[in-house]
């Protein structure tokens, strides 16, 4: 009765495989402003409208210094970073989307007193008038 039907099991270990993987993974990039700095991209593998882009903050060994993090959400699948700048300016990472001026993460990698988005933003504009915050 079931001799010619490919069977359950490859079904099901197929469904298994791809649900465990959660994000697609994308190369790191140095972040301008610091050499031993990277930033990780990565995209969840969702069938979904919309999917989430995530972050981490990585140094030269790998070790990771900030946890993944939502960067944004889009409707495309994104096949590289190419179009990710991250940056830093006074001990502040920030990465913009799909150009160099929408600023979509900002987060002080300097321990100690932390700053808010809007003191961080201003430091920013002093630098470069051309960002604009989303």
């Amino acid at each position: 009765m079931y001799e010619d039907s490919p069977g359950v099991i490859p079904v099901y270990s197929f469904l298994v495989q791809y649900r465990c993987r959660k994000t697609k993974v994308y190369r790191q990039k140095q972040i301008k402003g610091a050499e031993t700095i990277y930033v990780g991209f990565y995209q969840a593998n969702e069938a979904d409208m919309a999917t989430a882009l995530l972050y981490e903050v990585l140094n030269e060994k790998n070790a990771i210094l900030s946890e993944k993090a939502f960067l944004a959400g889009t409707h495309d699948r994104v096949e590289n970073t190419d179009d990710f700048y991250p940056q830093m300016t006074d001990s502040i990472l920030y990465v913009s989307y799909p150009g160099t001026e929408k600023v979509y993460v900002i987060k002080d990698l300097k321990y100690g007193q932390p700053r808010s988005r809007e003191e961080m933003f201003t430091v920013l504009k002093s630098s470069n008038k051309d960002l604009v915050e989303m």
